[in-house]
């Protein structure tokens, strides 16, 4: 009788066992089919640091990272070689994806010449200006004193950055990027990013 009793407490405890065997078998595979596969991943271009408007992308600027697939912006390239050389259109933050509205395309500055940002305000002002627009810049710390009538708009802020009659922008005035004589570039990015400067419609 002693024997049978052993018995029935030994089967009773291999059922425990087991059973939290199968119990922590069940958790895992539940976990492992609530991860689901790994998404599909595509290389893409992106920066190592932040980058300002205006500045010719080179290759300490950018790496190639993988991404899900699904979250890759249209025309985005995953060769290193296609970005370098490419002037940024607007400020982009660390890890941005290089893609094709973030950039000036079909330009190039000229070895004498240089492209900065510059702050337009009033926002209105920025709806008279396109690229290729000839301007005239004036600092205005001291007076009025013209510092180039050499100026020419390449690129536009994003629409985002400009508002809307509904919504308008109440924070820093847009920025433009201007091709500059590049000896007076660093005056005028300085003066241009601290609304120091006038603009005046047309130029040389």
């Amino acid at each position: 009788m002693e024997l049978l009793t052993r018995l029935r407490r030994r089967a009773y405890l291999h059922r425990q066992v087991l059973a939290a065997c199968l119990a922590a078998l069940s958790v895992l595979l539940l976990a492992h089919h609530l991860e689901g596969p790994a998404p599909e991943t595509s290389d893409v271009v992106v920066t190592t640091r932040d980058v300002p408007a205006g500045h010719r992308l080179t290759h300490s600027d950018l790496d190639v990272a993988a991404v899900p697939t699904r979250w890759v912006p249209a025309g985005a390239t995953g060769a290193l070689d296609e970005a370098v050389g490419s002037v940024t259109a607007t400020s982009t933050g660390e890890g941005t994806v290089i893609q094709p509205g973030l950039l000036i395309s079909n330009w190039a500055t000229a070895p004498d010449r240089a492209v900065v940002p510059i702050q337009v305000a009033p926002a209105e002002l920025v709806a008279l200006l396109t690229p290729g627009t000839r301007l005239s810049l004036a600092e205005t710390v001291t007076g009025s004193e013209v510092i180039t009538d050499d100026a020419r708009v390449v690129a536009m802020p994003p629409a985002a950055d400009l508002g809307t009659q509904l919504t308008p922008r109440v924070a820093a005035a847009p920025l433009v990027l201007v091709d500059v004589p590049a000896q007076l570039a660093p005056s005028i990015a300085t003066l241009g990013q601290s609304a120091q400067l006038s603009i005046i419609l047309g130029g040389a």
